[in-house]
């Protein structure tokens, strides 16, 4: 059994859609972003950047975050989607998609976090959730 640690965000949503198409029984975990549940101490140790989505393989005992990489280990698992004489092509456009993403939503997240002054939590190597120091005098942004 696979659970699924994700919140109703298209990220989240990509990997039970993937879950669903290969027909696999999985446990929906809810972490709920506006309480901040990611920043838990337990939510922590499986996703370093307190980041959904998030699994984990009970099959295995192993936990794979980053929706990609997701998708990915899921594929492989399963044996779906991965189509050898495509692979090359397949992995491109799993990449392009992640890191077009990434760059609309960090740019809009940086814009909202230096408007407002909202900074999330970081995860340091030693495990524990910190707000970042980003030598910004705050009461100059804005």
């Amino acid at each position: 059994m696979i659970d699924l640690y994700s919140s109703p965000s298209p990220n989240g949503r990509k990997i039970s859609i993937m879950l669903e198409e290969l027909n696999v029984d999985f446990n929906p975990i809810l972490i709920n972003l506006d309480k901040k549940e990611q920043f838990s101490e337990e939510f922590c140790k499986i996703s370093p950047a307190n980041k959904i989505p998030v699994i984990v393989d009970n099959d295995n005992n192993q936990t794979v975050f980053e929706s990609g990489a997701i998708l990915l280990y899921l594929a492989q698992k399963y044996n779906k989607f991965l189509n050898k004489d495509k692979y090359w092509e397949i992995i491109q456009w799993v990449f392009f998609q992640m890191a077009f993403s990434i760059v609309r939503e960090h740019t809009l997240l940086q814009l909202v976090r230096f408007r407002f002054n909202i900074f999330s939590p970081l995860v340091l190597n030693d495990g524990k959730c910190r707000e970042p120091d980003l030598g910004v005098d705050s009461d100059k942004v804005g």
